[in-house]
């Protein structure tokens, strides 16, 4: 009775001993193939690159506008400053909604006078404001600088034609550099008599640029009545936004 419990308990080790060496064998296998494809160095490969292009219009043009006032006080120059302000932003409004006109900037610095063998003397304050407006209508951006001017504001920086949201076009465009890639590897392999295997490494660079082409608006500035005067529109061109991308895939080839 003792021996057959043995012989039971013996067939059982030796069972459990077989699948655990299975396992083992099986996870060993498992980490080969995974070191395979991930951090070995590759054998034999090929390195070809792709360029994509795509060119879009620009959907929004970029204003920023600055109110710079000198005054005794800091707080009297911040009132000229809402002034003028309160006068534009109505007229701005016509064309910007309130969620694209964002302060970018505020600054206020004493000023100083330097009389000769005597310290430095504040004379008063400089103070300014600077707002960002996002155009959404490109043709509407020649009548908000009008807009700025007929309010007295003279300090304007743009505008400047952008595409709202690339991301779109920059995927469009990767799309297009790997394509092209991937025909070239196709094209070089068949000529080496080899095999494309797989990716071994990745690469991407880009660029975008302004191109500028014939002008979207009108080559005769419209005219715009405010408070009874008659004032020309300026004609700007928009241009063309090209989105580029360059790749380069590494094959291991075989």
């Amino acid at each position: 009775m003792q021996k057959s419990n043995l012989e039971t308990l013996y067939k059982v080790g030796t069972f459990f001993l077989v699948l655990l060496s299975l396992l083992v064998i099986i996870y060993a296998w498992g980490q080969i193939k995974a070191n395979r494809l991930i951090g070995t160095a590759p054998g034999n490969t090929i390195t070809v690159s792709g360029q994509g292009k795509v060119q879009a219009t620009p959907d929004v043009s970029v204003i920023t506008l600055t109110i710079r006032e000198q005054a005794s006080s800091a707080k009297d120059a911040q009132e000229v400053i809402a002034k003028k302000w309160a006068t534009a932003k109505p007229k701005i409004a016509e064309y910007v909604t309130d969620k694209d006109m964002q302060t970018s900037n505020f600054s206020s610095y004493p000023t100083y006078a330097y009389p000769r063998n005597d310290a430095p003397t504040i004379t008063g304050y400089e103070v300014s404001q600077s707002v960002t407006l996002k155009v959404r209508n490109v043709a509407d951006a020649g009548k908000v600088l009008d807009v700025i001017a007929d309010a007295g504001i003279n300090e304007v920086s743009g505008p400047n034609f952008t595409v709202d949201n690339p991301e779109s076009l920059k995927n469009e465009a990767r799309a297009k550099a790997i394509a092209e890639a991937k025909q070239k590897g196709d094209t070089l392999a068949k000529q080496l008599g080899v095999n494309l295997a797989r990716i071994v490494s990745f690469s991407e660079g880009g660029s975008a640029g302004i191109y500028y082409r014939e002008a979207m608006m009108s080559t005769a500035a419209p005219q715009m009545a405010y408070g009874g005067d008659m004032m020309n529109v300026p004609d700007l061109p928009t241009g063309e936004e090209e989105i580029v991308s360059n790749v380069s895939i590494t094959f291991e080839i075989n």
